[in-house]
């Protein structure tokens, strides 16, 4: 009798667990792909409908029994509507708009469309399937709102710090910003100099803060400046003076410029660069 009860408290726990695991909200969402006109699979403003497909083992609805079980259960439905050879599935449908299709999973029905949305060949069941090519036929994509929560706040804390940091720059930080971005900005006016910065820092704000806070910022600009008067040369990611090789890569030329031995050629870099400046 005890091997009863405890197999039972097993398989209750099991099926519990299975149903815990779908909590929480996802988003389905358009791919940027499928938006497009030679992609596009739906005029404006038209609802599209994903369906469960007829397989040789009935209807390939997402489902497994003991989950369509307790969906059934939630939803008082007679037992047997949500398998796989009722005709429940001959006329149900998940309906998408326009708009992002968010679901919730406490709900029954919400969990149902989910998972007909996720055993569906039209829907990615992440970005990162999409982009392995898992999904080749995928024109939706699910997006797990926690994720996408967290995705926009660090947007937020991005756009923050960046906005921050361009509010305490000088042209001179602003020039060098630009030069590390591959910009050269000697030429360029304040005011351009300014919206430039601003329209780097606006379109990219994570990027813009990891350059703000790139380890080795002034030899970095060094080098950069060094290359623009000729002093050192780029090969094949050489880095060259004179006739000398000193780096095969940037990480290395920092390296060369951050070793004490090599402070004798940092002051020559320097006094280089003035006399250059000077006579331009």
């Amino acid at each position: 009798m005890i091997n009863v009860i405890s197999h039972s408290f097993i398989r209750v726990a099991l099926i519990k667990l299975k149903t815990m695991e779908k909590t929480g909200k996802v988003i389905i969402r358009s791919l940027k792909e499928a938006s497009s006109w030679s992609g596009s699979h739906r005029f404006k403003n038209c609802t599209d409908t994903v369906i469960a497909s007829l397989g040789r083992d009935g209807y390939n609805t997402g489902l497994t029994d003991a989950e369509a079980k307790d969906i059934e259960e939630r939803m008082r439905m007679k037992e047997g509507t949500l398998g796989r050879y009722s005709d429940f599935w001959k006329e149900y449908a998940v309906k998408i708009h326009d708009k992002p299709l968010t679901l919730d999973l406490s709900i029954a029905n919400d969990r149902l469309d989910y998972a007909l949305l996720k055993n569906s060949k039209k829907v990615a069941g992440s970005i990162a399937d999409y982009n392995m090519g898992k999904c080749p036929k995928a024109i939706y994509v699910i997006h797990d709102a926690s994720e996408e929560i967290k995705r926009e706040n660090k947007k937020i804390v991005a756009e923050k710090k960046a906005y921050a940091a361009f509010l305490k720059m000088s042209q001179t930080d602003m020039k060098q910003i630009l030069k590390l971005m591959g910009r050269r900005a000697e030429t360029m006016s304040s005011e351009a100099i300014e919206n430039a910065t601003s329209n780097a820092m606006k379109e990219d704000p994570a990027n813009f803060v990891k350059i703000v806070e790139i380890d080795n910022f002034k030899h970095r600009i060094l080098i950069e400046d060094l290359l623009h008067v000729n002093i050192l040369r780029r090969s094949g990611g050489k880095y060259i003076y004179g006739d000398d090789v000193l780096a095969h890569n940037k990480d290395q030329m920092i390296e060369y410029l951050n070793d004490p031995i090599n402070q004798e050629m940092l002051i020559t870099f320097k006094e280089g660069l003035k006399a250059r400046e000077k006579s331009s």
